[in-house]
């Protein structure tokens, strides 16, 4: 495809993992804006903008696309900033829908990366899904060629779909990583080696991927092993730790009823 000149608004995780993703097969980056101009500079660097500035008002506006990812909350108050421009007006956000685009721009979509993302971590778009809306057919045909020219996998999808997709997302990373925060916490608090665990966490995701998580479910809870749940429960009880307990015993009568 014809490489596309781009501005981006933002320098947080998803600015910077695609910034670089773009950048890397050869779509201009033209500026890197940020209310934090210590970031911006820093994107800039690593995708080679040539200008980066913490004014939304004076943006170019005569590129082809325009990248706004930032907080959910925040999007509404950049679109009202932006000046009328010519180019593709999108946001990354899963949940927020296209209310404020569609009444500023006439071309503008919603192109949402369903991954996690760190800025220090550099992430493969290689078949990473984009759930895309957008208000009109040439704008949902621009965004499924820069989704694919980065070698991500375009899905078209409504704003309720995508939101369903959305919370589904949040159960899946962010409620197991915060998960696996707390049991590194538990680890930690009994010296306990890390490592011990990481076959364990491959497996369960492998298993996951592989069978589906239900077929996977094993455990205490599952069998009914009540002499072992009601040791476990002791254990939390003397740790004083009211949120691992509360989260025990929720997960473990979620379970039983399940199964």
């Amino acid at each position: 495809m014809q490489h596309k000149s781009i501005v981006i608004i933002g320098a947080g995780n998803v600015a910077t993992a695609l910034g670089r993703a773009l950048a890397d097969v050869g779509h201009s980056i033209i500026e890197i804006v940020s209310k934090n101009l210590d970031r911006a500079l820093m994107l800039a660097k690593k995708v080679n903008s040539p200008h980066y500035s913490d004014c939304i008002e004076q943006i170019n506006t005569e590129v082809d696309m325009y990248i706004i990812a930032v907080s959910d909350d925040a999007i509404a108050e950049v679109v009202q900033r932006m000046p009328e421009v010519k180019g593709v007006v999108t946001h990354t956000s899963g949940v927020v829908g296209g209310e404020e685009l569609m009444q500023k721009f006439t071309s503008w979509g919603i192109f949402y990366p369903l991954q996690t993302f760190t800025a220090t971590r550099i992430i493969n778009f290689k078949d990473i899904p984009f759930l895309l809306t957008a208000g009109n057919t040439p704008t949902e045909d621009f965004l499924k060629d820069v989704a694919k020219s980065i070698g991500s996998k375009p899905y078209l999808m409504n704003e309720e779909e995508k939101a369903h997709v959305h919370v589904a997302a949040v159960l899946t990373n962010n409620f197991v990583n915060h998960l696996l925060t707390l049991a590194d916490e538990y680890i930690d608090q009994h010296h306990i080696p890390a490592n011990l665990f990481h076959p364990l966490l491959k497996e369960t995701v492998a298993k996951a991927i592989d069978i589906g998580a239900k077929r996977s479910q094993t455990g205490p809870a599952k069998r009914g092993d009540h002499g072992t749940i009601d040791k476990h429960l002791e254990l939390l009880e003397s740790t004083n730790n009211e949120t691992l307990l509360l989260l025990y015993k929720t997960f473990t009568k979620s379970i039983r009823e399940h199964y």
